[in-house]
């Protein structure tokens, strides 16, 4: 029997499950194949800053000398322990925040008993309080590396090392590489510590104590032109290393004084007869000048030749060399590395000022790096001092003396 015209529209209108599966799919799979096209255009913000993923930014941060005096080990004591991480408590973050954060050892573990000036050993428990607040590395080439002779500067190697600090300028075998290497996002830094010495030949020391034979375990120079050469010469083969970015740390200068004629021009020596990328140093436990010098590749590359204590008892009243034994700066490089092109496009440096404050508190000795930037004058340390006036003078001078403008 044949179906009448109304029953035929029904059926022609009649709703099929199937058909309506299939068309769904086609849209979906429609609304896929767009999305994709939008995202292999870059149409989007955010697919405008993938575009740059080539492009890695890099921070180098270096802290100035720690200076173990016994007036600083004895405030950082607790029953049988001492502990120094309070010491840092307002400049954490900044080291913290480095991909890479260095500093400088004026010390030795070399155990009981502990010692200050002039021949330093303190705790080792300094190295646990250093990994804690963030350093990476501490560098270990200065005129107090032998304070304790041979034996010492090993003891302080494998004391850092058991930490889980990096370490530079000195090496338990001569088979050490004489730069310390970094890899940063797929970066390699490297960092090469140095200290001025003393002497000539089987002679030549630190701190009056002679190096013998294990001279070659430590990065030394005596300012001359060889000794820049073989600088150059390390510094070359971090890069063959893989190296992209190599910076020199220098441990020199006349104490208490402006940079010397002699420190410049070691430091043209070393630009002379390399690459690096730029040079920072230390020792003469105050700031000193900052510039720029043309590396051999003629590029100008920035110069701290003393960024300051980070840690001493080394204070005005005490030495009458005025509040700059107090304060130093926190010196930041950074690099911007362009993987596409294997090559480093910026270099930059700026400085966090501190002082380096110290009070009592409850009847004990606090000793407390103040970062002089914000409302420092409200830090808690400050204010517990009454200081604010020295800190403000401590800010003038640290920007006075490096001779760049105060920020």
């Amino acid at each position: 029997m044949s179906r009448s015209n109304e029953e035929r529209k029904r059926g022609k209108y009649r709703f099929k499950p199937r058909l309506f599966l299939l068309l769904m799919i086609a849209v979906m799979l429609a609304v896929l194949v767009v999305g994709a096209i939008r995202m292999t255009s870059g149409s989007s913000t955010a697919d405008k800053n993938t575009s740059d993923s080539g492009v890695t930014s890099i921070n180098v941060t270096f802290a100035g000398d720690l200076v173990m005096h016994s007036a600083v080990v004895d405030a950082a004591k607790s029953g049988d322990t001492y502990d120094f991480t309070p010491d840092f408590k307002y400049v954490k973050k900044y080291i913290n925040s480095a991909d890479v954060a260095v500093c400088d050892l004026e010390s030795v573990f070399n155990g009981k008993p502990y010692t200050g000036y002039p021949t330093f050993c303190c705790p080792s428990s300094l190295a646990t309080s250093m990994k804690s607040v963030g350093f990476d590395m501490l560098m270990t080439a200065s005129n107090h590396s032998f304070d304790y002779g041979y034996s010492g500067m090993r003891k302080t190697l494998k004391k850092l090392k058991k930490a889980g600090l990096k370490t530079g300028g000195t090496r338990l075998s001569t088979d050490d590489e004489r730069y310390t290497m970094f890899t940063v996002k797929g970066v390699k830094v490297a960092i090469i510590p140095y200290s001025y010495a003393t002497g000539s030949g089987d002679n030549v020391g630190l701190n009056d104590i002679p190096m013998g034979s294990e001279k070659s375990h430590v990065n030394y120079f005596t300012y001359r032109t060889s000794d820049a050469k073989e600088m150059a010469a390390v510094e070359t083969k971090a890069r063959k290393a893989g190296a992209k970015v190599v910076i020199m740390f220098c441990h020199w200068g006349d104490e208490y004084n402006q940079v010397n004629k002699t420190q410049k021009n070691f430091a043209r020596k070393i630009a002379k007869y390399s690459t690096v990328d730029a040079i920072i140093g230390s020792h003469p436990h105050c700031i000193q000048k900052y510039e720029t010098v043309k590396n051999k590749d003629g590029e100008k590359i920035p110069v701290y030749y003393a960024i300051g204590n980070l840690l001493s008892n080394q204070r005005s009243e005490i030495l009458n060399e005025g509040v700059k034994t107090e304060e130093g700066v926190i010196v930041q490089v950074k690099i911007k590395y362009d993987k596409d092109k294997k090559k480093m496009t910026s270099l930059k440096t700026s400085v966090i000022p501190y002082w380096l404050d110290k009070f009592y508190d409850g009847g004990k000795t606090k000793y407390r790096i103040v970062p002089l930037n914000g409302d420092y004058k409200n830090n808690s340390a400050i204010k517990a001092s009454g200081d604010q006036a020295t800190a403000a003078k401590a800010k003038k001078d640290i920007y006075s003396r490096l001779g760049i403008k105060e920020k």
